[in-house]
């Protein structure tokens, strides 16, 4: 029996069932049971993929149709009476959402449908969240220089009538005259000297101690005790955690090689939505900070007992973590409640780097008292991830101005040299991982990453993630598209582009003669990416005029972003230019560069490196320089908050142009794709009289 003002709701076909409050969004009461719905936009009805239907019945607990007994085999355990009219009404908005995205009739916005009666909720299979695949590998092995963790082996004198020390006394007594270091102790730590010290009492012990040493000149202190020589084992755990995913790199700290790597989504996405901001504005309640909170370091403490696990180790054996973040994640990971970071100035609680314990945040499996290192902020929305790619790439050591730009769901960008160095954020996921974008899609299995459009057919190659052959070589039923990730939408939009269905102000071209080009059904254009029988959604994969729309905003995002910067350093475009992060790995640069992603600087001085963030918490990790090389480089780099710059908006404008309106792009030439710069406004009489003069 519900309470008074609270009904039951049962989702299927997870066969979850939960009691909320009139009132309550279906797409927050999915979270709350854990049942993951589509939401790029986190919940505030721009993405429209939260997609569900109420089913009109009475439903036992599985979801059998009870009030149709002869489909019914199983005894009724209890009757949850639904029906349409026990959600909100359907607003203006959302008909306008329903419709323009083909929505069948009884279908919802499960983030705009509020609880107003028991319900059972089905959710269609295009609406679940699937697992993403995330793609963080590990870069080339790491030097190792001077770690802030280390091992000592020690012999440990017997305690004898004349010597009445204690056991820790001798043991630190033992490593300040084999190896010359000061040394304190975790009170944990003492718990394991006293396991290893009581069986063989009265005896001389030989132990290993692991010691984190900030100060090479300090205190150490020890987190671990050994019996016996262990030295020949030491592993780290550097962690980058992003806005979608978390991923985590084992590391031997003796050699720099990576053992092993593992990664999964960040829970948070169900409690909080898929965004930062989203993620600010539900920090608001004490409640859901905890609980993301509690979500991350759960994950944290899953990665770390998976990733040793794969090797035959386990998460005990980890002596230190290393973590990095955008600044939103980095405060929900420390408690921190992040509103500061929503309003003006925007500024972080903290900036400097910060070491905590791993009780302190209360993460399993690991040892409690190792210690867990985050590396400085940048600012607001530049956080700690940023300052791991600044240490992994080094423009700061560059002759050459070097702009670099790590593509996630908020965009950093960073552009400088040896002189200078500025950084900024832009707000780029939202488009290009899929939100806003009609059949936008995360990086799962079925998603299309890769898009061909030949010229003059204009037929349409594509691959779908899990498969290793294109679609023209697969039996159309067995491609089974789900929908365009990233890649693939930016692969799209360019390939229109070049093949001349696409103008440069993104309209599309209705006088070329193809059936893959065409009107929807409100009369807009579209342009079939996959037909029907090659999805798995029934229907036809497109890219729309909307879709294009959003990608020329997202692309104008970064560039503008770009361009401030190099105004602020009185250059008109960088001589280098390094996608960083997993997305930019898998981005094609030449469809990036069609698009006018960044700024055309030859083919050959544009690179992918991979997730940078990852190499410089790995780097961190295991050299002391890297540590103070972050803590200094962070405070180095000057800040640039676009809002504030008179010039962005103009830059913006002409940056959503294909691929821009006032820079040329000489090496798109080979592609036919021919773009001069627009011609200088005329002067007046008057000014052209004064250029005279």
């Amino acid at each position: 029996m519900s309470a008074p003002n609270t009904f039951e709701v049962l989702f299927l076909p997870a066969g979850l069932k939960g009691e909320f409050t009139a009132g309550t969004p279906l797409l927050d009461a999915a979270r709350e049971l854990g049942i993951g719905i589509e939401s790029i936009c986190g919940g505030t009805g721009a993405c429209a993929k939260c997609k569900c239907q109420i089913m009109d019945g009475t439903f036992d607990d599985e979801g059998h149709d009870v009030s149709m007994s002869h489909m019914v085999t199983a005894a009724v355990r209890h009757g949850i009476r639904s029906r349409s009219s026990n959600l909100s009404p359907i607003s203006e908005h959302e008909q306008k959402l329903t419709r323009k995205h083909q929505y069948k009739p009884g279908e919802r916005l499960s983030c705009q449908a509020r609880v107003l009666g028991d319900a059972v909720v089905f959710i269609p299979e295009e609406a679940r969240v699937r697992e993403a695949i995330v793609r963080k590998a590990a870069g080339k092995p790491i030097a190792v220089r001077d770690p802030v963790t280390r091992k000592y082996f020690a012999t440990v004198p017997a305690p004898t009538l004349e010597d009445h020390r204690g056991d820790w006394e001798r043991l630190r007594d033992a490593l300040k005259a084999e190896h010359n270091i000061n040394v304190a102790i975790d009170f944990t730590t003492l718990k394991q000297l006293s396991d290893i010290a009581k069986p063989q009492r009265a005896k001389v012990m030989q132990v290993t101690a692991t010691v984190w040493l900030p100060d090479p000149n300090g205190i150490g202190e020890i987190v671990r005790i050994e019996n016996g020589d262990t030295t020949a084992t030491l592993l780290g755990l550097a962690v980058d955690l992003g806005t979608t995913t978390m991923a985590s790199y084992l590391c031997d700290m003796l050699t720099g090689e990576t053992l092993a790597t593992e990664s999964l989504m960040n829970p948070q996405i169900k409690i909080g939505g898929d965004d930062v901001m989203n993620r600010i504005a539900a920090s608001d309640n004490p409640e859901k900070l905890d609980r993301m909170q509690k979500a991350v370091t759960s994950s944290l403490a899953e990665l770390a007992d998976r990733v040793t696990k794969s090797v035959g180790y386990t998460a005990q054996d980890i002596s230190e973590i290393v973590l990095v973040a955008n600044t939103c994640m980095h405060h929900i990971f420390l408690g921190l409640d992040p509103d500061s970071l929503g309003k003006s100035p925007f500024n972080p609680r903290i900036s400097q780097s910060v070491n905590i314990k791993a009780r302190d945040l209360h993460i399993d499996h690991v040892l409690p008292s190792i210690n867990i290192h985050l590396l400085a902020n940048q600012a607001g929305f530049v956080g700690a991830d940023n300052t791991a790619v600044a240490i992994a790439l080094e423009p700061y050591n560059s002759d050459d101005l070097v702009a670099i730009i790590d593509i996630g769901t908020n965009g950093e960008i960073l552009v400088g040299n040896r002189d200078k160095i500025y950084s900024t954020s832009c707000p780029t996921g939202p488009a290009l991982e899929g939100a806003s974008i009609k059949y936008g899609v995360r990086a799962a299995r079925g998603a299309i990453e890769k898009v061909r459009v030949e010229p003059g057919t204009f037929d349409v190659r594509y691959k779908v993630i899990g498969k290793e052959a294109w679609n023209t070589r697969l039996v159309a039923n067995e491609i089974g598209a789900i929908g365009l990730c990233g890649s693939g939408i930016i692969d799209a939009v360019a390939e229109l582009f070049k093949a001349g269905i696409l103008a440069a102000n993104g309209k599309f071209n209705m006088d070329i003669e193809t059936p893959r080009l065409r009107r929807d059904e409100d009369g807009f254009p579209e342009f079939v990416i996959a037909w029907a029988e090659e999805t798995t959604l029934g229907r036809d994969i497109t890219m729309t005029i909307d879709d294009v729309r959003n990608v020329q905003l997202a692309k104008a995002a970064v560039y503008s972003g770009i361009q401030v910067l190099l105004d602020k350093l009185g250059r008109d475009k960088p001589e280098k230019v390094i996608l960083a992060g997993a997305f930019g790995s898998h981005l094609d640069l030449r469809r990036s560069l069609m698009l006018g992603l960044f700024h055309d600087v030859g083919f050959g001085n544009m690179h992918s490196v991979g997730n940078a963030a990852g190499d410089g918490a790995r780097m961190a990790l295991m050299n002391r320089a890297k540590r103070e090389e972050a803590e200094h480089i962070a405070r180095k780099i000057h800040y640039v908050e676009l809002t504030n710059e008179p010039s962005f908006v103009p830059h913006f404008v002409d940056a959503t142009l294909l691929p821009n309106k006032k820079h040329a792009f000489p090496s798109l030439a080979r592609y036919g794709i021919h773009h001069a710069p627009a011609a200088e406004p005329r002067k007046s009489r008057r000014e052209r009289i004064a250029a005279i003069a």
